[in-house]
């Protein structure tokens, strides 16, 4: 009961986000009929406040495409395929510039042996799809289950094409790149891990960090680590260039938390001096001063962290904290800059500080304390 309550309010969120649930088979079959029972209630529930028929126009109409199309999903995942293809042919008579109704039916016609129709329909989808970068960026970040492998290597397959299609037309929109890279690593795990290395070593160091944080969270940290031991590091030696410090401590991060120190220690001392710069070009008439020298100061306490110059990240830990400027942050600073210190009873009291922050709010605070920096 608990379980199927959590789902209907997580279908009564949806309804606030017309397009979000997926035009191809986002779910498992075993939440196929729980989910089906749930959508074809909300269903009624619509048509029942239009007397029977939502109609165009209306603020409802796109929550009534939603949910038709979720049906037609259910259906193909209980084996209904014939109905489900019935169901979406209706979706696309009514919405045909709606890419996620020929993403579906490509489904169908695949399950059916239809694969000419259902190329037809892939190509279709991709037309619309790339024609917006947001749309685009919707369709390509979709889950997909793992429960069928054929149709789950499909849907990504079709992912792919359209972040690279997408890309053709908007080749600024480094989102969409990171997303066609994340795709090519499932699919062409090799050519992405040279191609990636590639992005790393040329840079800039907003896109070597964007990158970097993508692989970290798709790949093993060792694997990670020894494709960043075949590129050449000699960019690290100079500093980076005035407005790109904070990328190149991320950098610095990235790298000692994989166990790359030294080139975590050049990545850190060169953004230490080009912050020192940046902290000199604030204009006190600036409305925005405080907040850039907010964010210059909490640059330096990571740096100088990563350089193990503890003693002076604390001091600017503890004036960060006496501003109030993002006090979790910093608590969470403050306590592993005490720790590395040596420091543990002081250590302990920021501890129990930390944890009291939360209970004043009423929550309770994570057993394992965030790393730093």
């Amino acid at each position: 009961m608990q379980q199927m309550w959590v789902k209907l309010c997580l279908i009564g969120l949806l309804s606030w986000l017309p397009a979000l649930l997926s035009a191809h088979p986002h779910m498992s079959r075993a939440e196929a009929q729980e989910i089906l029972d749930l959508t074809l209630a909300q269903l009624q529930t619509l048509q029942q406040r239009h007397h029977g028929g939502v109609p165009e126009g209306s603020a409802d109409e796109a929550e009534l495409r939603r949910l038709q199309l979720l049906v037609a999903e259910c259906r193909f995942l209980l084996g209904e395929v014939k109905e489900a293809l019935a169901l979406t042919e209706a979706v696309i008579e009514r919405w045909p510039e709606w890419p996620d109704g020929y993403s579906m039916r490509r489904a169908c016609f695949q399950a059916l042996g239809r694969h000419q129709e259902a190329d037809a329909d892939a190509q279709r989808y991709l037309q619309l799809g790339a024609g917006d970068p947001l749309l685009a960026m919707e369709l390509i970040r979709r889950p997909v289950p793992d429960d069928d492998p054929a149709e789950a290597l499909r849907t990504r397959t079709l992912q792919l094409t359209l972040a690279r299609e997408a890309l053709r037309r908007w080749p600024e929109e480094t989102a969409l790149l990171i997303e066609e890279l994340r795709l090519q690593l499932i699919l062409e795990p090799a050519a992405a891990l040279e191609r990636g290395a590639r992005m790393v070593g040329r840079g800039p160091d907003a896109l070597r960090l964007l990158v970097l944080e993508m692989l970290s969270r798709e790949l093993e940290a060792e694997a990670l680590a020894e494709m960043l031991r075949t590129i050449d590091h000699g960019w690290l030696v100079a500093p980076p260039e005035a407005g790109n410090s904070g990328e190149r401590v991320g950098l610095g991060v990235i790298y000692d938390s994989l166990g790359l120190r030294q080139w975590a220690h050049q990545a850190a001392a060169g953004a230490l001096v080009t912050l020192a710069i940046e902290e000199r070009l604030v204009e006190s008439n600036d409305p925005l001063a405080v907040f850039r020298l907010y964010g210059i100061r909490g640059d330096r306490a990571r740096a100088l962290a990563l350089i193990d110059r503890w003693e002076e990240a604390l001091n600017l830990v503890e004036s960060l904290l006496e501003d109030q400027h993002d006090p979790l942050t910093w608590m969470i600073a403050r306590i592993w800059c005490l720790r590395e210190l040596g420091r543990e009873a002081q250590a302990a009291e920021a501890l129990a500080e930390f944890q009291a922050y939360y209970a004043d709010v009423g929550m309770q605070a994570p057993e394992a304390l965030p790393a730093w920096p």
